[in-house]
């Protein structure tokens, strides 16, 4: 059966316990043909249960292996336009963009987490995952009259650029520029020592004092990027609107967006992924924003003398939000949603990786369905920002489309409808 597998899916490490069990009885083979005596010691009665526990227990981690890390299938973008990606840099910052695009006859799909800013720990550990997605490297921008709509997107503190690739495909199937931004920095660069990550007090403090400049800095590089292409660039030239963009951020790079918009007039719409609020944003935005939070560390009764650090860190969470959705105005610029079930890496790709959900990875993930979880907050997002950046009417109607998995909140945490 095991063989079967393997043929049909190609040669995974996953199955390399599995293996070690192959390759010693293809060699003890010949060994038992030579020595009789050999062969009568290893048919003792101690000597089998022993190869047998061995070889069962080699054979089950290959099968948890591959339960644990499944070949998922891609999701299909809803849009109507043909996704391109390409990649741009700047300095010490690089771009990847996702586009609408005009079609080619022989075009190159792009491979799920092979870009040069994916971590080589997981190209290895989820190498069975680089295959084609709905996007394709380096098509022409699709002909259009009309400037497009810009996004930037910016990833979690610990995490890269493609932590949501299916996310910023769908928003460019439906004409999105999107412009994921690689920082300079990696978050090990900054040496944060762990007890300080367990301290939440400590920990936000280190992260607005040492990650907040440096990815501040990134972004208005990536604006400057998108100038350049929008002045003299063969295929973007003249077609992107930089009058009036959006940004997209998951963890750490919604709280950053969120700061960015504070200097920069023409970033007119901000989406937060379960980003904290961090920075002077903290005391309220002029513009549209939308928070959607998870429910794994953040219920909605508040916790009284939390003592664990997942309850801490839910507190703060819940009092920064609220400032922030207080001292928005007008109040109606400020959206805030809660995703039944859901934990802070479903907010990205990550929770699609893996059927896990024990021990932590309950937390991080959540318990709830994730495609269900992934398409409400697809359909958010665009809806959202096709309001405030496209002057469409989407947002309410999208809202309604997954109540069964949204509580609306106010800044004082109560349901408001």
């Amino acid at each position: 059966m095991l063989f079967i597998i393997r043929l049909s899916l190609g040669w995974r490490w996953q199955f390399i316990p599995a293996d070690i069990v192959v390759v010693s009885l293809l060699m003890l083979d010949p060994v038992m043909v030579r020595s009789p005596a050999i062969a009568k010691g290893l048919r003792l009665g101690w000597s089998k249960i022993v190869g047998l526990s061995i070889s069962t227990a080699l054979v089950s981690t290959t099968i948890f292996l591959l339960w644990l890390f499944p070949n998922i299938r891609f999701p299909v973008p809803t849009g109507l336009f043909v996704v391109g990606t390409t990649l741009e840099s700047i300095e010490d910052v690089s771009l990847r963009l996702w586009y609408p695009a005009a079609p080619e006859a022989d075009q190159k799909p792009y491979r799920y987490l092979s870009g040069e800013a994916v971590p080589e720990v997981l190209k290895f550990a989820y190498g069975h995952l680089q295959k084609p997605t709905a996007a394709f490297s380096d098509l022409p921008l699709f002909s259009s009259q009309a400037e497009m709509p810009v996004l930037l997107y910016d990833h979690g503190a610990g995490s890269f650029r493609e932590d949501n690739t299916f996310r910023l495909i769908e928003l460019a199937s439906h004409g999105f520029v999107v412009a994921a931004i690689a920082h300079s920095k990696n978050f090990s660069d900054y040496n944060i020592p762990s007890e300080v990550t367990k301290i939440p007090a400590q920990f936000r403090e280190r992260l607005n004092t040492l990650l907040f400049p440096d990815r501040l800095r990134d972004i208005r590089l990536a604006v400057q990027k998108l100038e350049q292409l929008n002045e003299k660039d063969s295929r973007f030239s003249d077609k992107l609107n930089l009058e009036r963009f959006g940004m997209v951020g998951f963890s750490l790079g919604g709280s950053v967006a969120l700061d960015y918009s504070l200097e920069e007039p023409r970033c007119q719409a901000v989406v937060n992924l379960d980003g904290g609020m961090l920075g002077k944003a903290r005391q309220g935005v002029e513009i549209p924003f939308l928070q959607i939070s998870q429910s794994a560390l953040f219920p909605l009764a508040p916790v009284n003398n939390p003592q664990k650090i997942a309850e801490k860190t839910g507190e703060y969470y819940r009092q920064e939000v609220s400032d922030l959705v207080q001292n928005t105005q007008p109040a109606r610029f400020a959206h805030w949603l809660r995703v039944t079930d859901s934990g802070h890496a479903a907010f990205s790709d990550i929770a699609r990786w893996t059927p896990a959900r024990f021990g932590p990875l309950r937390s991080m993930m959540g318990i709830g369905d994730v495609s269900a979880i992934a398409q409400a907050v697809d359909d958010l997002t665009l809806s959202f920002f096709e309001d405030y950046l496209m002057g469409k009417s989407a947002f309410e109607a999208a809202i309604q489309r997954h109540h069964d998995l949204l509580t609306v909140i106010d800044s004082s945490m109560k349901e408001s409808y």
